[in-house]
């Protein structure tokens, strides 16, 4: 009976140790490579359905442009600028119509580029270099994506400018925020030399929760 029980012991081994090496291929194949999830207005872009409502969006932009290039204009927008963010809106709903995620993100890029500029033309609480971290964050975001790391480089020198200029203009960039911030920047920096797309994406992310914090103190401060 001994012998029969260990023979038996033995089997069962034997196929638990064979289940394990036939699982062992699909578990591997989870876990080889990092691979980015393309989207665009947070919408992922492999169902039909979601470029539906990527169009609604997009076409919304339209009626909100034209009712604020007249105020634009009157503070000093050239007519350049206004022809600029025009052309990167109609760059955006033909990606979009020919479902183009690659060249809908670009054209998403630039015309938040552009807003951040417009910032500069208004008396706020938040000072436009904020806005201009979060464009150059969200080129990083989408370069990397595109293993385009010397366009990558370019966006983290001026990252860092941004963030010269805005310590500049704050008085209060000793701040908690703002250290935090001020890390996360460095950190993605460190991460882009290294050319870790994993953590760049971490980063970018952790970059832009800190600028929304930032934002909320900096807002706070001026309602005192």
């Amino acid at each position: 009976m001994a012998a029969g029980n260990d023979e038996k012991e033995k089997t069962e081994d034997e196929n638990t140790a064979e289940e394990f090496e036939t699982q062992k291929p699909a578990i591997q194949e989870k876990t080889v490579g990092f691979q980015f999830e393309d989207s665009l207005f947070g919408i992922p872009q492999w169902k039909n359905d979601n470029w539906k409502m990527i169009q609604v969006l997009s076409d919304g932009m339209y009626f909100t442009w034209n009712s604020i290039q007249p105020e634009l204009l009157e503070k000093g927008v050239s007519y350049v600028k206004i022809e600029d963010y025009s052309s990167a809106l109609a760059d955006l709903s033909k990606a979009v119509k020919n479902k183009n995620i690659t060249n809908a993100r670009i054209a998403v890029f630039k015309l938040t580029q552009m807003i951040a500029e417009f910032f500069s033309y208004y008396k706020t609480n938040i000072p436009s270099e904020v806005q201009r971290l979060k464009s150059t964050v969200t080129g990083i975001n989408f370069y990397v994506k595109q293993n385009n790391w010397e366009k990558t480089y370019d966006l983290a020198r001026q990252l860092q400018q941004e963030l010269d200029t805005l310590k500049s203009n704050v008085e209060n960039n000793k701040s908690y925020i703002f250290q935090m911030l001020e890390l996360s920047i460095t950190d993605l920096e460190k991460s882009i030399q290294e050319q870790d797309p994993a953590l760049v994406l971490i980063r970018t992310n952790l970059v832009v929760t800190n600028i929304q914090e930032l934002e909320t103190e900096l807002t706070q401060i001026q309602g005192k």
